[in-house]
């Protein structure tokens, strides 16, 4: 039995292994959604890269999909696993989540574009030849350069941040095991831009084993991890919430319920957790309980309640005819278009056009 034939076995196994994690951790959903789908992504990337990786190195041959994004689904990476990170620190984000995968998104809309140039115009073909040659030649420092842009950030707010007890042991280890890979795949990539080909194909293996041990990694302590995590959560909060006076309570309440219907806090566009309690004066895991026990609520679908209904009032005040939809919904505290949407259709089942087509009809009958 070959040595190449033990590492593409290991690398197509990894791969399915990740899918499959990807899989139970959609299904489970026992993290917040941002964490959950930052590392679903991140998982999926890896499992495709060693797909990619083992249909080049053992069967010595393409597939029209992984020929399309080649060299550019790795870009994705950095992002996810930046947004699983901050996750743990952060409840929001000062900018839109997409704006975090812009480097790909910028990649994958090049590499389309020169992948699609012999279709729609076959006399180009001499030229798609260049630029994929080119293309390939810069993909590796992008990579390198994205790679630790990325790492750097996560480090500088980590450490800058305070995270909750039951999240500090695992996301130290994630973010310290993490942080080596990178290193050492940086490192093998520079290696890779430098070497001849028979060379490569031994740096790919490589980079390969890696994303396997992160994949078994993140499938099996990491899921694990989360679990208890999880369970740890709930018993901490729960044990929280039983040593709270009843007026401590009480005062958190009335206080976050003259913040939202009196102050209009959640106008605030960056109006996060943390940002509430120090209006409050109070701490936020104080606030965090008495929303999630007494309200019944975690703080962002508290939040967007209250955005979702000042959208909706808008939407039918006839006083207000010259802004626009998206207008209401930046007016009333959301960050972005999407998160308006989505947390719109969320709460009413309707998009917010639908919503206002639907009253709008009601209110001329």
């Amino acid at each position: 039995m070959s040595t190449n034939f033990i590492l593409s076995t290991l690398l197509l196994v990894g791969a399915v292994q990740g899918i499959i994690m990807s899989v139970i951790i959609m299904l489970k959903k026992q993290d917040p959604q941002v964490r959950s789908y930052a590392l679903v992504g991140f998982l999926l990337v890896l499992s495709y890269e060693n797909f990619d990786t083992y249909l080049y190195a053992y069967l010595q041959q393409g597939v029209v999909i992984f020929d399309f994004f080649s060299f550019t689904i790795p870009h994705a990476a950095p992002a996810c696993l930046y947004l699983y990170a901050s996750s743990h620190w952060r409840q929001s984000w000062p900018r839109p989540l997409w704006h975090y995968f812009l480097p790909f998104l910028l990649l994958l809309t090049v590499r389309s574009g020169i992948v699609l140039m012999p279709v729609v115009e076959p006399s180009l073909e001499p030229a798609n030849v260049l630029a994929l040659d080119i293309y390939r030649v810069a993909f590796e420092p992008l990579l390198i350069v994205n790679l630790i842009a990325y790492m750097i950030k996560i480090l500088i707010e980590y450490r800058q941040s305070k995270i909750e007890d039951h999240l500090k042991p695992w996301t130290s280890v994630f973010i310290w095991m993490i942080s080596g890979a990178n290193a050492v795949i940086v490192l093998l990539l520079a290696i890779n831009w430098f070497s001849t080909d028979e060379f490569m194909l031994n740096v790919i293996f490589a980079i390969g084993v890696i994303v396997s041990f992160l994949i078994y990694w993140l499938a099996f302590f990491g899921y694990e991890r989360t679990k208890t995590v999880f369970v740890e959560s709930q018993r901490s909060e729960q044990f929280y919430w039983n040593s709270l006076q009843a007026s401590e309570i009480d005062n958190c309440l009335q206080k976050i319920e003259f913040a939202f219907r009196e102050q209009k806090c959640y106008r605030d566009q960056q109006l996060t957790l943390s940002r509430l309690a120090e209006q409050l004066g109070e701490s936020p895991k104080l606030v965090s309980a008495v929303l999630n026990q007494k309200i019944g609520m975690g703080f962002n679908e508290y939040l967007n309640r209250f955005r979702v209904e000042e959208v909706k009032r808008n939407l039918t005040n006839t006083s207000k005819p010259h802004l626009s939809i998206t207008g209401i919904g930046l007016d009333a505290g959301f960050n972005s278009i999407a998160t308006f949407q989505r947390a719109f259709k969320q709460h009413t089942g309707q998009t917010p056009t639908e919503y206002l087509q639907k009253n709008h009809s009601q209110i001329m009958n």
